[in-house]
């Protein structure tokens, strides 16, 4: 472990600082202490190695010879012998020269990489709405918070499936199922509610959960969801939804409370509460306007990477770990526009 931030000290923080050559395994950061961090610019250089965020060393592109890195820039001076036209050895310098930003997460970025830092921590700590808090606390305008956020919904989408462990259930153990809707009411009236589907399940005891959203709640979408993400021999429970009427045919053991009657079953004490405080959970993290529904993977992405880290001390941590994790060096994917929604994948939970 590189570093332990249990506390708000600097003596903590400067045993991270004498740390090196060493991969952080988890430490626990408030934005205190991160803060001291953040103003000390080798220890946050040192923070960004431990979290394999930047690279230290890096082999040149063209002599294959390991490079010198001064001021953020990997550079390479290394001779080699060659032969020229006439056959003659003579003596060649590589001049070859590449940014340490270089397919990192502070590649193309406009703002010092202790502004990123900074705002990778708020966004991480604070829940949405945030981009005004964001953009006065870090003087910058509200497009560069929005564009980054959505930056990081990518990183804890990348999160969610490098984490997923696989199914949920078995025999003996039970999944408790729902569908909800996220979105507001109409005009904010009554009880029609505009929004996204998303079908959910959660494991007793262990809390673990599946969430994804789904265009229709038709009994086919519905069961190739629950094949793909819960394993046969468990005992679920659900609603009375008619989609969820075949399911005994399926190697689960089926139970059903009718909640036009009762929240719990009377004769069998089957409930759905696990998976109805999961959904008040998801409703208060994904914002309810100004969310497009193509926004809707990024926030359950985040809600999820919330979900699996509870403590809020291991966060940042937890995050920085995953940005280097994705931007690893290797080319991106184009990604899909997800910065217009920060009113602020099939998404597993393991």
């Amino acid at each position: 472990m590189a570093a332990n931030f249990s506390s708000d000290s600097v003596s903590t923080v400067d045993t991270f600082a004498n740390v090196s050559h060493s991969k952080c395994t988890g430490c626990q950061l408030t934005q205190k202490s991160f803060d001291i961090i953040l103003n000390d610019e080798d220890r946050l250089l040192q923070f960004l190695y431990d979290h394999d965020v930047l690279k230290e060393t890096r082999q040149c592109d063209q002599c294959d010879k390991p490079m010198n890195l001064r001021d953020s820039t990997f550079y390479c001076n290394k001779r080699t012998f060659t032969k020229n036209k006439n056959k003659k050895r003579v003596s060649v310098q590589c001049r070859f020269q590449i940014s340490q930003n270089y397919r990192t997460w502070f590649e193309n970025a406009r703002i010092p990489r202790s502004k990123v830092c900074n705002l990778v921590s708020m966004w991480v700590l604070l829940r949405p709405p945030r981009i005004d808090i964001m953009a006065l606390e870090l003087n910058i305008c509200k497009k560069t918070c929005i564009d980054w956020c959505s930056f990081l919904r990518e990183v804890c989408a990348h999160y969610v499936l490098r984490t997923r462990d696989g199914k949920l259930g078995g025999p003996g153990k039970v999944v408790e199922i729902d569908e909800a809707k996220i979105g507001r009411s109409k005009y904010n009236r009554g009880r029609r509610i505009e929004g996204s589907w998303i079908f959910g399940g959660i494991e007793r005891g262990t809390k673990k959960c599946f969430l994804c959203p789904v265009a229709s709640r038709d009994a086919v979408t519905l069961l190739t969801l629950i094949r793909e993400n819960i394993e046969p021999g468990t005992t679920i429970i659900s609603d009375c939804w008619k989609a969820y009427s075949r399911l005994s045919n399926e190697d689960f053991q089926h139970f059903t409370v009718n909640h036009s009657y009762n929240f719990v079953d009377p004769e069998t004490n089957a409930h759905t509460q696990n998976i109805e405080r999961l959904w008040r959970e998801v409703r208060s993290s994904v914002p309810r306007y100004g969310n497009r529904k193509h926004h809707l993977h990024g926030h359950l992405a985040e809600f999820i990477f919330r979900y699996k880290n509870p403590d809020y001390v291991n966060r940042i941590h937890e995050i920085f770990i995953a940005i280097g994790k994705l931007y690893d060096g290797s080319p991106l994917p184009a990604a899909e526009d997800d910065s217009a929604s920060d009113s602020d994948v099939d998404s597993s939970v393991e």
